[in-house]
């Protein structure tokens, strides 16, 4: 319990820390120094910055965090407790890292822009994930991926209409720059299922306000294919 207490604040300081400071490469750096505290317990720590994810063609993430003066970045950290199976990767938890959504071009409104310094919440819960599994020395082999842009404008900021090929091939019209989250995601998820192959999968994301709406703001929305794994995270969450 100590431990979970521990890493709940840890993720929930990160999690409050301002769009100005908390930018991707602070978030980067955080990661860093939590590393730091815990060297030897991981296999690989991979740094995508923004040239690289051009590279690789995860142009949705990339144009999310374009206009931004920190640029976008996607951190992977390949957590080995088991080193008797180093080829499997038990589950992979991804979390959606928006330092600041301003909406881009789609611009929020005043009233609907101040807090959204929480837009990083999914990757802050993943960091106390990796916390808790680092001190607590767990025997799964575990990949934890955030993936950190700001959503800004200016001169760079990618727009409404544009049409923008993805990871994995597909295209996606911007119907409304305020959607970002789900294009940060689809290529990190493209890229942990090519590079890792995990059995599982769990996203952490505050992905749309319309889960507030319908579930108010004590109960997260969970979307799944896998009933045993909802049944899993249900009984966790209790």
């Amino acid at each position: 319990m100590r431990v979970s207490a521990k890493c709940t604040e840890f993720a929930r300081n990160l999690a409050n820390t301002r769009g100005s400071i908390a930018t991707p490469e602070w978030m980067e750096q955080q990661i860093r120094n939590m590393l730091k505290e815990h060297e030897g317990k991981i296999k690989e720590l991979r740094v995508i910055d923004a040239q690289k994810l051009q590279d690789l063609g995860m142009n949705l993430f990339y144009n999310v965090g374009k206009a931004a003066r920190s640029q976008p970045r996607c951190v992977i950290v390949h957590y080995q407790g088991n080193p008797s199976e180093p080829d499997v990767v038990d589950f992979a938890l991804i979390g959606k890292g928006v330092t600041y959504d301003t909406g881009g071009l789609n611009l929020k409104p005043t009233g609907s822009m101040e807090d959204m310094y929480g837009d990083k919440g999914g990757s802050c819960a993943v960091l106390g994930a990796l916390k808790g599994v680092l001190e607590l020395g767990s025997k799964k082999n575990i990949v934890f991926a955030c993936g950190f842009a700001e959503n800004a404008i200016g001169s760079g900021a990618y727009k409404p209409g544009d049409i923008i090929k993805g990871m994995n091939g597909l295209s996606v019209e911007i119907g409304n720059t305020d959607a970002e989250g789900r294009l940060v995601l689809a290529d990190t998820f493209t890229y942990v299922q090519k590079e890792f192959k995990p059995k599982q999968i769990v996203d952490l994301a505050t992905l749309t306000g319309a889960c507030v709406v319908a579930l108010g703001h004590e109960t997260a929305g969970l979307f799944t294919n896998d009933d045993d794994i909802t049944d899993e995270v249900i009984k966790a969450g209790k």
